[in-house]
């Protein structure tokens, strides 16, 4: 059964949403103000401590200082570090050598060259995603590339309640992870929240 992420949380009423209805992580966007979902410290501190400790939390970060992630990961502030930017294998390799923490590294898949970069990226888990929260989902080409990846991975890009279950169906990834699918004008729908939930956790995909 593929896992659920529920990324981007910024709000309180997020949080008794995802308590509520548990899903595998949260994530939580850090210093990136591009991003209507971003949070400074203040506020990840408040957040982060209220989540149900059944679920995984997960800072995610774009070209971030090693430093700060160290010091926010050293406070227990996020359980798992998820990089959304350039970073590559030395970085990867880095940040884990200074947090010994568990780390994710997101990918855009555009072609063969981009599957090899993935399959030998340093990160203990890669995420697929069409982009920096573009919300495009994945096009009929993608998802044939995604298919050569060797490795346990999650998928982002434009996931909702129209489209996960043929996504769930085509490539089995070991979790999704969702942010807009899961939202109603820009805010997180806690109705959408456990749709998506109920769907990851059919008894179909259990197999």
């Amino acid at each position: 059964m593929s896992k659920i992420k529920i990324c981007g949380l910024f709000m309180e009423e997020d949080i008794a949403a995802v308590n509520l209805y548990r899903p595998d992580y949260v994530g939580f966007i850090i210093n990136y103000p591009k991003s209507h979902r971003n949070i400074d410290i203040k506020s990840l501190d408040d957040l982060s401590k209220k989540i149900d400790a059944s679920v995984k939390k997960v800072g995610v970060f774009v070209n971030e200082d090693m430093e700060f992630i160290k010091k926010l990961f050293d406070k227990g502030l996020f359980d798992i570090i998820q990089l959304h930017g350039d970073e590559d294998n030395e970085y990867i390799k880095n940040i884990r050598s200074l947090t010994k923490g568990y780390i994710i590294k997101a990918h855009k898949t555009e072609n063969v060259s981009s599957i090899d970069k993935i399959n030998s990226c340093a990160s203990d888990l890669v995420l697929i995603d069409t982009g920096k929260g573009s919300g495009i989902s994945h096009s009929k080409e993608s998802i044939e590339l995604i298919k050569q990846i060797k490795r346990e991975y999650m998928l982002a890009g434009g996931i909702n309640d129209e489209n996960i279950e043929y996504l769930l169906k085509e490539l089995s990834p070991y979790a999704v992870d969702i942010s807009g699918g899961a939202e109603t004008n820009k805010r997180k729908d806690k109705d959408k929240i456990k749709k998506l939930i109920d769907i990851v956790r059919k008894e179909k995909y259990n197999e």
